[in-house]
């Protein structure tokens, strides 16, 4: 009996579970991508089975437009490609991502899946968050981590990946606790705990794309007429932050961290070099590439391989060994694009941004609000001053199609869970 029903309740909620065990996994390297497959296996059979509701369906029909801006333009990299069995393996690797988010779209638009994904991922946020908060004042976390160098990262160990995705699924932890628990005013302590590990993560990346994020929301809020019921909640949370400050001026790393930044704006070469971790050099070397292949790139995933060609050593400083220009990718999102897919990847990017603002113009028109926190996620995910992960790299891209199918399933008005 008891097999009999877990196998009814997996089977009427494995979409959503699939869904989110995406996100569940991305403190692992490579296992978030065993559901991203499996959602792809089970699109691609819904496209074999019932190919003619993708063109039938507006939505769909938009995801497929907006694709293809990003991946027409790697195709067109592959002719004249540095090292092209790595541009190829990315071109049809990305494909990947397409029915996988069909099938997003697909079970997303359902209200009960919209409705147990957000609570889920409002939950394991949390639950990051907290454990990486163990992981600052005791050492370790609550997986025996220890803590690198002064830089929290949490389960997402050893990788300084946890900022970032904290920062991009900032606007639905937000909205998760605006729905579900706004009425518990101590709930929003879990707000404090987001900025505190955002912060000490040391990733300064992470705190622009957070502050990106926060800001866009509070702006959603104001624009919506839901600010009126957050006093309390922000009563409580800026009384929270005063009484934290004092710990924030106690950790030297990140004060480290807060004076090189400030160091952006010296108009010093050395100083600013070292406020974006020595990358002045390899953004060097990323636009010499793309004033040379200026029409369609070097070919994705290229750079690593046509990069000491253009190459400027920097000058080494006490305390870091300097990098010579090069490295696996540019560490900023429009270089990337530029050098590996030229001015092809970069009217493809400028497309889908447009395409992707007209869609949320709608949604604000006819009022479907709820999918607009999912829209914020994309736009800090695809932001094109990002210096962190590689935007065609499989962990960043992932993360990017994921929210963006979501932001179409939610924001879609024909649903019939509507």
């Amino acid at each position: 009996m008891a097999i009999s029903n877990l196998r009814i309740w997996l089977t009427a909620n494995y979409g959503w579970l699939l869904i989110f065990a995406f996100i569940l996994l991305l403190p692992t390297n490579a296992a978030s991508m065993v559901p991203m497959t499996a959602m792809a296996i089970i699109g691609l059979y819904q496209l074999v089975q019932k190919p003619q509701e993708v063109w039938d369906d507006p939505i769909q029909r938009l995801f497929v437009l907006l694709f293809l801006c990003i991946w027409l333009p790697m195709i067109l990299s592959l002719i004249g490609a540095v090292y092209f069995p790595r541009s190829l393996y990315t071109v049809f690797s990305f494909l990947l991502y397409f029915p996988a988010a069909i099938f997003i779209i697909r079970e997303g638009r359902k209200k009960y899946v919209q409705n147990k994904l957000l609570v889920a991922t409002t939950i394991i946020v949390a639950i990051w968050c907290i454990d990486a908060i163990i992981q600052l004042f005791f050492s370790y976390d609550l997986l025996g981590y220890p803590l690198i160098e002064g830089h929290i990262t949490g389960l997402f160990y050893s990788k300084f990946r946890l900022g970032h995705v904290l920062a991009v699924l900032s606007p639905l932890f937000f909205e998760g606790l605006r729905r579900y628990v706004i009425h518990y005013g101590w709930i929003w302590l879990l707000v404090v705990l987001l900025v505190f590990a955002v912060l000490f993560t040391g990733r300064r990346i992470a705190w622009m794309m957070f502050a990106i994020a926060a800001v866009t929301y509070a702006i959603y809020l104001y624009k919506m007429g839901f600010w009126q019921y957050w006093k309390k909640s922000i009563l409580v949370v800026g009384i929270s932050m005063i009484l934290l400050i004092p710990t924030t001026l106690s950790y030297a790393p990140f004060l480290h961290r807060v004076e090189q930044a400030l160091g952006l704006f010296s108009g010093n070469y050395q100083i600013a070099n070292t406020a974006t971790s020595y990358r002045l050099a390899l953004w060097e070397t990323a636009l010499a590439i793309t004033t040379d292949h200026w029409l369609n790139g070097v070919g994705v995933r290229g750079f690593r391989y046509i990069c000491q060609d253009y190459a400027v050593q920097e000058e080494s400083t006490a305390d870091f060994e300097p990098n010579n220009g090069c490295s696996t990718h540019p560490h900023l999102m429009l270089l990337e694009i530029g050098a590996e897919t030229g001015l092809l990847g970069i009217m493809g990017y400028i497309l889908f941004g447009w395409f992707f603002w007209c869609y949320i113009r709608r949604l604000l028109a006819e009022k479907i609000y709820y999918a607009v926190p999912y829209s914020l996620c994309v736009l800090v995910a695809v932001f094109p001053f990002n210096a962190h992960l590689a935007f065609y790299g499989s962990y960043w891209s992932s993360i990017s199609w994921w929210l963006i199918a979501l932001t179409l399933a939610i924001g879609d008005k024909y649903s019939p869970s509507r």
